[in-house]
Order: C-alpha cells, then structure tokens, then sequence
C-alpha cells in the first residue's frame, strides 16, 4: 500500500499531505520556573490540519505513516526574572530526547518581570506510530512563569 493509501494520510496530486499548526488554547501562569515540565499544547486550538497526526487534546503528535517531518515551536514565556537561568525542552514522546535552547531566559528577558519568546525548528526521520510532545521548562527559581497565547504556536510537516 502506498504512502498516500495509509490511514490518517492525506494526498495532493497523488502526493502525501501532513500538516498541522496549533496555538494554546488560552494563557496561563505560574506553570514552570522551578524545573517542572508543562505542554501548552493540551487542549489546543487548531489552527490547520491536514492528515490526522496532531491531537488537539493530548498536544501530541503522531506520525501517521513512516517518513522525515520537520517541527517548529515558539513560545512566549511570561514573568521571568533574573534568576530564571535554564530554558529546555524535551519530547515526552518515542525515541527522542532533548531539544531546545540552553539559554539564560531571565538574562534575556526584556524587563524585570518581563518576557522572552523562544523558537526552534527540527527535523528528523519518524516511524509510523513515533510520537512528538513538547514538554517546556524553565529553571532556576520559583513557579512564576507562564506561557501566553500571543505569539506561541506548534507546527509541523512531512518532508518526504
């Protein structure tokens, strides 16, 4: 069976077609900054979705057939201060491990209190039934940061 004929695959032109882009469902505060792990894409809202392979409830994707997709991320992080000295991100998901930025988000951020937005993209070779969750933290302090709705999206597509 070919690509196109699998289940969740869409085709354009005889061509297998996935895509998705996912915004957070709402704001929220106080998720991370003491290394706790938060997925702001549970519950999201789905902005474009072509195949089957992200779950809005569950923030996770799947991949619906065997190929090399390419993700993007950014977010919009809220309330950080100085001591905030770690951003990560890790994939909750099969076969795969740490992604993101090493950086000093609270060196970084544009006033005391302020905010810093984070963004990557990545690609790699998934089997059919590998699943991809973002998992944010920051580190360094206390519970104070949040993840704002303006600004943070999920994105992602098959290559090949």
């Amino acid at each position: 069976m070919s690509q196109a004929g699998q289940a969740g695959a869409s085709a354009v032109n005889g061509v297998n077609t996935q895509a998705f882009w996912a915004i957070p469902s709402n704001d929220v505060t106080n998720v991370t900054g003491d290394g706790t792990g938060y997925n702001p894409f549970i519950n999201a809202q789905v902005q474009q979705q072509t195949g089957s392979g992200f779950n809005s409830t569950t923030g996770i994707f799947t991949a619906p057939v065997t190929g090399y997709f390419l993700f993007t991320y950014q977010f919009n992080l809220s309330n950080l201060d100085a001591a905030h000295s770690q951003l990560f991100l890790v994939n909750g998901g099969t076969g795969y491990g740490y992604y993101g930025s090493n950086i000093n988000p609270g060196a970084v951020r544009i006033v005391a209190g302020g905010s810093y937005t984070s963004n990557q993209a990545f690609a790699f070779r998934m089997t059919a039934g590998e699943t991809l969750e973002l998992i944010l933290g920051v580190d360094g302090s206390t519970k104070t940061v949040g993840v704002s709705i303006q600004g943070s999206l999920f994105s992602g597509c098959l290559l090949a």
